[in-house]
């Protein structure tokens, strides 16, 4: 996460970070009051690849 953190600061690309719990519908964004400021989150899924060899 640090990296992904230092990465945006870095292009200087503005964002707001808030801490919730995991959601995976609207209804539960609105159930935890994340839609407050009028804006609908987005969510951000990365994921690395690795391949592992067996010999």
């Amino acid at each position: 996460m640090e990296e992904i953190l230092e990465l945006l600061d870095n292009k200087r690309i503005e964002y707001k970070m808030i801490k919730h719990k995991r959601v995976y519908t609207i209804k539960e964004i609105k159930d935890i009051n994340l839609n407050k400021v009028g804006l609908i989150p987005k969510n951000i899924f990365l994921r690395i690849l690795v391949t592992k060899h067996i010999i």
